[in-house]
Formats: C-alpha cells, structure tokens, sequence
C-alpha cells in the first residue's frame, strides 16, 4: 500500500504532493514556508503509522496544526492507536515527610488532541502497579523532603510546574509546585508547609499563570515572611535558564547569579514584606 493510500488527507491538505519510489515515499511543500519547494517527506512505518519530516527541520506539530491535522491523523486507528504509541518520558514523584511516595505526575508523549505531550495523575496501588486518579490521596508540595530539610532561612521559589521547579533544583535553589500547576487549586496546607518563609512567587507569561500566581501569592499572604513576585524575561523558569544555557552561561554559580539578577530587578519595583 503506498502512502497516499494509507492516508489520502495528505494530498487534500498539503500543496505539490508527489509520489516517490513507487509510492513508497511521498514529498510535499511545507506549509510553514520554510522556502523548500518539496520539503517534506512522508513514508510509513512498520506498523502503519505515518512517518514525516521536513528537510529544513520544522515543528512536526506545527505543520500538522498548520494543515487542520494531528497526531491522531498518523495512526491507522485513530486515537485508540496514538494512545497505545504514547510514552512515558518523564515521572515526577510527590513524597511526603517520610520520602513515602504519594503519587506521581506522569508526561506522556506525543500527546493526544493535537497536543505534542500529556499529563497524568496516578497512585500506587496497594496490591502493586498504579491506580490512575489521586482520589482520596492526600495533596502535598513538589519536593516536600527537600523543602522541610532546607534551612528556614532559605527562599524557595513557588513555579507554575514540576519542569520548572526541576530546573530550579538543578542550579541549587529551593523550588516547588503544585500537582497539576496553574490547573488547579492552591491549598492553605501548601501555604502552611511555607509559613515562614521568604518566598518568591513566579508568575509565567499568560493569563492561566497570571491567576494561578496571584492566587498562590494571596493565599501566602496570611503564612509568608516575605513575598516577591517575579517574572522571567521568558516563558517560564525552564526557558530562562535554556536561554543563558545557549549562551555559555552554564556553571550552576553563573545560572544562579543571572536568577538573582532578575529577583534583584523584581524587588525594587514592590513591597515584599508581609
């Protein structure tokens, strides 16, 4: 079966698609104009799956956003295929005092939807494996260990996800979140584990991050020794430091010199004492 047989949207939704091999390769133009006339090429994989890629290296999901399309359309079955393709790149585990595991934060990818990765919540389950809910699960901080064994004296920074709070970790500060980040509820317990503490709120760049950052800081009001707000001139934490990285700064001394730079900035502009 050649290619534009197995998946005939191809040639309703990309310009100049040309059979190659006898049909076992098809190229097309890429829709992102990255000025490769026949930039992409689209082949099939052992198990059916449609393989693609564009010569001039293009975002896979932003051409498929691009043409209407998603990863669901590069599976012979539709979603029941892409979920059974997906996998787990990367677990973030919730301890509590004891360094128990309570529950983790599992990122899929590809993601379903369109979207290039998924999150999901799941617990231990008393007979082994994994129960894929946190019903009835008690919620704590990311990093909660680390948190209660830093001295009080040391500022922690709250981040809108457990990538964030990672990288943070990576150049030696204190960081931590919330299960599911700006996608759910900030606790009074989460407050209580920080009462006491200076800490420096970071608010990423968009309308979910912005509530979700003046929800946490509300909240810490009645609990905080200080509060800053703080935003990075990027994304999010992650990029911030990706973009330093890409720059040679890269000793963990150097990151966290440019990290307190911008707390510096953040501080002159707003009250932090509460």
């Amino acid at each position: 079966m050649s290619v534009l047989d197995a998946y005939p949207w191809i040639a309703q939704r990309f310009q100049s698609v040309k059979e190659v091999s006898a049909g076992r390769y098809c190229s097309a133009e890429c829709p992102l104009k990255c000025h490769r006339s026949a930039g992409l090429r689209f082949w099939l994989g052992n198990d059916g799956r449609l393989m693609f890629g564009c010569w001039a290296g293009c975002p896979k999901l932003e051409i498929l956003r691009v043409v209407g399309a998603s990863y669901r359309d590069c599976f012979p079955k539709g979603m029941e295929a892409l979920r059974a393709h997906q996998e787990i790149v990367q677990r973030y585990p919730y301890r509590d005092e004891n360094t128990q595991l309570l529950y983790e934060t599992v990122r899929f990818e590809p993601g379903t939807r369109g979207r290039d990765k998924d999150f999901r919540q799941r617990r231990p389950a008393p007979e082994g494996g994994w129960i894929w809910n946190l019903e009835g699960v008690r919620r704590v901080l990311y990093r909660l260990p680390e948190l209660l064994a830093a001295p009080k004296g040391e500022v922690v920074f709250v981040v809108a996800g457990e990538k964030d709070a990672d990288a943070l970790h990576s150049i030696g500060l204190l960081a931590t979140t919330n299960v599911c980040g700006e996608r759910t509820e900030w606790l009074e317990s989460y407050s209580q584990t920080l009462a006491g503490r200076d800490v420096i709120v970071v608010e990423d760049r968009d309308t979910a991050g912005r509530r979700h950052a003046c929800e946490v800081r509300g909240s810490l009001m009645d609990y905080a020794r200080s509060l800053t707000r703080l935003v990075f001139p990027a994304k999010d934490a992650t990029a911030f430091l990706m973009g330093l990285r890409a720059n040679d700064v890269t000793t963990p001394a150097e990151l966290r010199e440019y990290v307190w730079g911008v707390v510096e900035e953040a501080a002159k502009w707003q009250p932090v004492e509460v």
